[in-house]
Formats: structure tokens, C-alpha cells, sequence
């Protein structure tokens, strides 16, 4: 008789401990779509602009000896990358005018047959004045198949604008 209220105690304490552990599963499990973006740059907006093929993972920036760096990773979204992708960056002050537009190159992290599907990229500019927008855009050269040195159509300035 003790077995059994053992055996129904355990049993009522655990129909109320499966419904929370559900719902703290799902609550935590799902994965984030959002790039983790980390801004130490007091005053400065950070942004990212996804493409239809490529996402940010990690896009960190600070400021470091008077300059301000910009790192991150980036995926491919569809299987392997064998095309000349680069990353758009441009800088608005704060009136909305475009300071400076850069292309960074991006390194693929594993290379194979000449495709990736992931990479890193860095930069080094000067401090931006306070209250400045910083956008980080997928550039993909889909049109050719010669790689670009540079990139007379910056996405990132063309969205800032």
C-alpha cells in the first residue's frame, strides 16, 4: 500500500514537471535568425543587411587605438558559395551623408573546389563622430564571372541613403 502512494505521488509530481520542461524546451531550443551583433562604439549605429544567399553570424565592432574595427562571420545560406561575394560597408554621419563606402573581401574559412560557405571579414577605419550609422550589406556578384577589385555600386551606402 506505501508502494502504490509512492508510485502516485511520483507520478501527480510528474504530470506538472513535463508540461514545463515542454514548454522551456521550445522556449529555449529555437534558434535565432538575428546576426549576433556586438556594438562597444558608444554613440555609433550598427547595422546588418542580409542577402538572399549570405547571413551574418558574428559581426562584432570596437574601438581599439583611435581606430574603429569591424569583424565578423558570415554563411552562406545555400549549400556552397563559388561565386565573388564581398561585404558592403558604409558610413553615414549623422545628417545622413555618406563619409566613407568600403568593400571588404571576404576569407573563406574552408575551402573547397573553389566554393565556401563560410567566411570571415575585418576592417580598420577611422573613429566615426558620434551619432554615426555603420550598415554591413551582402554584395553578390551573380552577374559575372570574373572577380570585381572594386565595387562601384556599394548596396550598404545605397540603402543608408
Amino acid at each position: 500500500m506505501a508502494e502504490n502512494r509512492a508510485t502516485e505521488k511520483t507520478i501527480a509530481s510528474a504530470r506538472w514537471r513535463v508540461p514545463i520542461v515542454v514548454a522551456l524546451v521550445l522556449a529555449t531550443g529555437c534558434a535565432s535568425t538575428a546576426p549576433q551583433v556586438s556594438n562597444r562604439v558608444p554613440g555609433m549605429e550598427l547595422r546588418t543587411a542580409h542577402s538572399s544567399y549570405h547571413a551574418f553570424t558574428r559581426v562584432r565592432a570596437y574601438e581599439y587605438r583611435g581606430s574603429l574595427w569591424l569583424t565578423g562571420d558570415a554563411r552562406h545560406t545555400h549549400g556552397r558559395n563559388g561565386v565573388d561575394s564581398h561585404v558592403d560597408l558604409a558610413v553615414a554621419d549623422p545628417a545622413g551623408k555618406i563619409v566613407q563606402a568600403v568593400r571588404l573581401a571576404l576569407r573563406p574559412a574552408h575551402r573547397r573546389g573553389g566554393s565556401w560557405n563560410a567566411a570571415v571579414f575585418s576592417a580598420r577605419l577611422p573613429c566615426p563622430v558620434a551619432g554615426s550609422r555603420v550598415l554591413l550589406a551582402f554584395h553578390d556578384d551573380r552577374g559575372g564571372n570574373e572577380p570585381s577589385t572594386t565595387c562601384s555600386d556599394n548596396q550598404a551606402a545605397a540603402a543608408l541613403r
